[in-house]
């Protein structure tokens, strides 16, 4: 985070530099952690909708955000991903919640 800026204005900007897309942010999916050396991350996977036109542009992508390769896939696709392990879980909680909502309107 920037000195200032505030975890919503966070991810908003961060979801734009990495993938060109100014999104709405939404409810909480999913909350979870794992240790890097000495360090304890936390991340939130939040539903997101598109604002505007869905113009998607990798140039804010840089070798330093330890990504190893990134696609666009269905919902019904993601289970066959090879997911980081503490990834796994939430990221799948999170789909199914998605899906009972889409599935209940």
């Amino acid at each position: 985070m920037e000195s200032g800026e505030g975890l919503d204005d966070h991810l908003k900007r961060e979801v734009f530099e990495e993938s060109g897309l100014d999104v709405r942010l939404g409810k909480p999916l999913a909350l979870w952690s794992w240790k890097m050396n000495d360090t304890t991350a936390v991340a939130v996977a939040r539903e997101c909708s598109v604002i505007g036109k869905a113009a998607v542009s990798f140039a804010g992508h840089t070798e330093s955000d330890h990504i190893d390769e990134f696609d666009w896939a269905d919902l019904s696709e993601v289970a066959g991903y090879d997911l980081i392990l503490d990834l796994r879980a939430p990221v799948l909680g999170a789909l199914d919640t998605l899906r009972s909502v889409d599935a209940h309107g």
